[in-house]
Parts: structure tokens; sequence; C-alpha cells
């Protein structure tokens, strides 16, 4: 007969043997508290690699930093500046033709200066400061006026004296239409082909004109666009305007 000792160690073994085989029976990825990396896992793939499970993951986008202060504002309208304006739109205003500098110029002197007159005196002078000649035939020079009065009467050019001489000088009146700022008229000059040229550094010298109505009604000259009564003497004067085969190169037309 076997001692009570031993039938209680029978016992006890008989009870456990059933838990100790299930608990090695039980599948290790099954505890909730996980199990640590084996060390023959393969290390996760990096980032943008193609992984076995499929193709490859895009990076995540950088994002700004904060460590400079604020993140960057996507631009707005306000930053693009003002619109570019193409320089040849219609609405620009139209600058007047001006031709003050270049190798040819005129020289003005008022032969009266009283503002009531019956007749316009003007004396002119035509230098070259380039370094060729010019001919005088290709040369026209116009003193810019009003006639005061609605259809004037016809208007007579005359010379008194030239140093080119007064045979080689050519002039007549244009009535503008429409008129011009202080000018209804010019009165222009020109030369014939024995007037020679005008060398280097020279000029014509003095070249006294008139002009007036034939009846010899009077001019009101304060409203004249070329008539400077301070021109006592020879100066430059852009408000007479030369042209060189018809094209302007000295001086400002009236606008």
């Amino acid at each position: 007969m076997e001692s009570p000792s031993k039938i209680a160690r029978v016992v006890f073994l008989c009870a456990v043997a059933p838990l100790l085989t299930a608990a090695c029976e039980a599948d290790p990825g099954d505890d909730p508290k996980g199990d640590p990396a084996s060390p023959l896992s393969p290390p996760p793939a990096p980032l943008g690699q193609p992984t076995s499970g499929g193709p490859a993951s895009p990076p995540p986008a950088p994002q700004p930093s904060d460590a400079g202060g604020e993140k960057p504002k996507p631009p707005t309208s306000a930053d693009a500046g003002p619109p570019v304006v193409d320089a040849a739109t219609p609405n620009e205003a139209s600058a007047p033709v001006d031709a003050a500098t270049g190798d040819l110029r005129v020289r003005y002197l008022a032969g009266t200066t009283a503002p009531t007159t019956n007749e316009i005196r003007p004396h002119l002078d035509i230098a070259n400061m380039g370094a060729v000649p010019q001919p005088l035939a290709e040369l026209t020079a116009r003193y810019w006026f009003t006639s005061d009065a609605v259809g004037a009467a016809p208007q007579t050019y005359a010379c008194d004296y030239a140093a080119v001489g007064c045979a080689n000088i050519k002039g007549k009146v244009i009535a503008l239409a429409p008129a011009r700022l202080r000018a209804d008229a010019y009165f222009e000059i020109g030369f014939t082909s024995a007037a020679g040229a005008i060398a280097p550094g020279a000029s014509t010298a003095l070249i006294q004109t008139r002009f007036h109505k034939d009846d010899y009604s009077n001019y009101d000259q304060s409203n004249d666009y070329s008539f400077d009564a301070t021109h006592a003497q020879l100066q430059d004067s852009p408000l007479v305007t030369l042209y060189r085969a018809g094209q302007l190169v000295w001086g400002i037309e009236p606008p």
C-alpha cells in the first residue's frame, strides 16, 4: 500500500500536467505585451525603397522649419508689382518734335522788338558746328507767328542784307490749317544752289529779312511763337526751326 505522501505527489502532477502542455503549445505572438524583435528579423526598408510586400512608398514632403520665425506665405497678386504697360499705347501723349541738338543751329535777333508793328523783322544766322560742309540749298528755316486777322491780307517778303547775297535768298509766308499754339502761319527762307555751303565751324553770317501785310496792317508780336524781344543780339533760338531736305534738324515746332 502506497504512503499518503506519494499519493499526494501523483495527484499534484496529474493536475498541473495539462496546464504545462498548453503553455508550451501556445503561439508567442499571442502575448498582448508583444515579443521583442528577433535578431534574425530583416531591418525595415529605407524610405522610397520597395518592400517585399509591394511598390516603394514615396518619401514624405519636406515641411518648412519654424527655426527661422514665421512660415513662408504663398505669393499674392500684390507681390507681382505694377502691371507692365506697353510704351506704345494709344493713350500716351505725343511729345513735341524736338531737334535742339546737332551740327546745325539757328541764331536769331529780333529786328523789331515793339509788341505792335506793321512789319516783322527776323534776322537770322545759321551756324555749322559739325565737321563737314552743309550745302545751303538743302536748308530752310521757319519763323512761326500769328497773322492776327481773319482773312488776313497777302503778305510780302523782303531781304535787306545777306552775306551770301539777297539774290540767293528765297522767302515766303505759309498759312497753317489747322493753326498751332501761338502760330497760324510761318515765314520760311531758303537758298539757291549759288549760295554755296557753310564750312565746318562757320555760319551764313547775318541775314536781314522782313515781311509785312500788303495793306500794312499791324501784327501783335507778343503772341507769336518765335518772337523774343530779349534777343537784341544774335542768340541760339530753338523756337526758330531749321530743316535739311525737309527733315527737322534744329529747334522745337509749336504743338
